[in-house]
């Protein structure tokens, strides 16, 4: 993919601007997972540039930039990066509680305890308080270290 060409994410043609934006949240927090002691996926590299990101991102939808990473030490302490976007025909660009509801069961999927949320507006209020209901659900399952995070891409 040549760097002149547009570059399309989730049926948006996104600006060079956007596409450095979401090619460097991705960057960074593949860095900080390695620096926490994670293991990267096979797939994904840290020191990708920004035409492998275009490359391998091009035509792809939020789903497709989730990541799943284990602990070095410990292989059963998994962590789970979600990118969320409102779908196409939300009448506001922020994350509400359907997508809340979608990370919940793929971290049940996959015995996950950690995940982070990475969106381009702050989370809607029921949103917020789904993640409230469901870490306090986890916790009285005896599943303390139940976590969601969320920040937004320009933190």
């Amino acid at each position: 993919m040549e760097d002149d060409e547009p570059f399309e994410f989730n049926n948006v043609p996104h600006t060079k601007e956007q596409t450095w934006e979401l090619f460097s949240v991705r960057k960074t927090i593949l860095e900080m997972l390695k620096d926490r002691g994670y293991n990267l996926p096979v797939e994904d590299d840290e020191n990708i540039t920004v035409a492998g990101y275009r490359s391998r991102f091009h035509g792809k939808v939020d789903k497709d930039l989730t990541i799943l990473v284990q602990k070095i030490a410990d292989f059963d302490q998994k962590m789970m990066i979600f990118f969320p976007s409102p779908p196409p025909e939300a009448t506001t660009r922020r994350v509400g509680a359907e997508a809340v509801k979608h990370i919940h069961e793929k971290m049940n999927a996959e015995s996950v305890r950690r995940a982070i949320i990475i969106v381009e507006r702050p989370l809607m209020g029921h949103a917020n308080v789904l993640i409230e209901v469901k870490t306090e659900e986890q916790h009285e399952l005896g599943n303390l270290d139940w976590r969601v995070e969320g920040f937004l891409r320009s933190e």
